[in-house]
């Protein structure tokens, strides 16, 4: 198995994987948004609201706060108090989450900016609110991707007897009419040059009438996941992987009992 990155920044990690099967490497997708485990708001005790925002409406907003989250240093059982009281002074003064007060530093929303209520003169809003560590398959408040998708590795076959019919003219006109710009014409015939951006949407096939056809590697992806700040990517795939490990170990143990248990 080979792994190649592309783009690797805070939140966003693109990279090509050679050498898996398509159903694996799909588990390992599903473990990312729905498995890996992160904090996320999920009681609200509201002492205070005279905002126009109903309690119900508010307690969502706070629960989709994405909180840093680092599993190195949080036990399953961890909870952590955000208390937040804010009296507005002035007209539409925005209530921001970086306003959430932590019980622990390390647990903290991932981004300052984020908008909760707006709130007119003499506005108030008190309240506890408690998180803990979730998964995704529990409520997409806990997903800690926002993207986590693959496609296959696209490569292009031309028919030249087909392709010969085209004057230059027509030629070109078929290469540029690609939606992404991936198609170049090469020593006279098509190529695709930036397979990663190919989509696979296959206007090439149509336009060209079959001149060119569209086909794609079985056990090579380009991998695009994004992070909703709660952890780095790198670590959400990685745990994801771990998890699955831990299962086949899991499913591995139960059978040899079963069979010193037939034995």
């Amino acid at each position: 198995m080979n792994v190649k990155i592309l783009e690797k920044d805070q939140l966003r990690m693109k990279f090509i994987i050679e050498g898996i099967d398509a159903t694996l490497l799909n588990a390992i997708r599903r473990a990312t948004i729905s498995r890996v485990p992160t904090m996320a708001i999920d009681t609200v005790i509201i002492l205070e609201n005279s905002s126009i925002m109903y309690d119900e409406i508010l307690a969502h907003r706070l629960g989709l706060i994405p909180l840093v989250t680092d599993l190195d240093e949080l036990k399953p059982d961890t909870s952590v108090i955000f208390k937040l009281e804010v009296k507005a002074t002035s007209d539409n003064q925005t209530v921001y989450s970086s306003q959430l007060i932590s019980s622990d530093p390390k647990v903290k929303p991932a981004w300052d900016t984020i908008p909760i209520v707006l709130l007119k003169k003499g506005q108030r809003i008190q309240l506890e609110a408690m998180a803990r560590l979730g998964t995704g398959s529990e409520h997409a408040k806990w997903q800690p991707v926002s993207v986590s998708a693959y496609k296959n590795m696209p490569y292009i076959e031309v028919d030249k007897e087909l392709w010969k019919k085209y004057d230059n003219k027509t030629a070109e006109n078929i290469v540029r009419s690609c939606p992404k710009g991936v198609l170049k014409i090469v020593d006279g015939y098509p190529t695709l040059v930036d397979p990663i951006n190919c989509t696979l949407c296959r206007y090439c096939e149509d336009i060209s009438n079959n001149a060119i056809k569209v086909r794609w590697h079985e056990n090579e992806f380009v991998y695009k996941l994004e992070s909703t700040g709660s952890m780095p990517p790198e670590k959400i795939f990685i745990k994801a992987i771990d998890l699955l490990i831990s299962d086949c170990k899991n499913i591995n143990s139960q059978l040899e009992n079963l069979e010193m248990e037939a034995a």
